[in-house]
């Protein structure tokens, strides 16, 4: 059985361009018993990097002089994935004169 899968080039490509946890997910169905033991090991870290990582966004941003602040709108920038561009975005606001 892991030979037939170290030979085959479709699962290669699948595994070289995706994930691991989305490349077990998608041969659950011709290696089961494989992929059940391999997502079993590997689906516990993302959960548990993902709460350490929210855990010290959290405790990075509360201060004792930010105690009351709402940190959903921060963690979720702590936390995502994407990245944002700074001088693009600045390259595009409008300043404001005043009246």
């Amino acid at each position: 059985m892991l030979a037939d899968r170290s030979s085959n080039i479709t699962l290669k490509n699948l595994k070289n361009n995706s994930s691991l946890d989305k490349f077990w997910i998608e041969v659950h169905s011709e290696y089961e018993v494989l992929s059940e033991k391999a997502l079993g090991v590997l689906l516990p870290f993302p959960s548990t990097y993902l709460c350490e990582s929210g855990f010290s966004a959290v405790t990075a941003t509360k201060t004792k002089y930010q105690n009351r602040l709402n940190v959903t709108p921060t963690l979720r920038l702590l936390l995502t994935n994407l990245t944002s561009d700074i001088d693009n975005i600045c390259s595009h606001i409008q300043a404001q004169s005043s009246h």
